[in-house]
């Protein structure tokens, strides 16, 4: 599975990063389900607790740059959070 480590920090401008994808990110009460386009679910793995907003820019395991697409801004604990469902790829 594919793991989201950091939140760049930066301003988007500062640099010409090319967006590799967007990462759809919905709370469900305490839990929250995190999801490429593709359909391909996402582990959230921060060292520290973040905050994902709407146009934030997330790095992946793989070493894409993605842009997250929320409603509403998702409080991610530290550690490894993510809403499974019972069908595995």
């Amino acid at each position: 599975m594919l793991e989201i480590r950091s939140k760049l920090k930066i301003p988007r401008a500062a640099y010409n990063l090319e967006v590799q994808g967007r990462l759809h990110v919905h709370a469900h009460g305490d839990h929250f389900h995190a999801v490429l386009e593709s359909g391909e679910e996402v582990a959230l793995k921060f060292a520290t607790a973040e905050v994902l907003k709407n146009g934030d820019l997330v790095t992946a395991s793989d070493g894409r740059v993605l842009e997250v697409v929320a409603a509403e801004p998702v409080q991610v604990q530290a550690g490894e959070h993510h809403h499974h469902h019972d069908h595995d790829h």
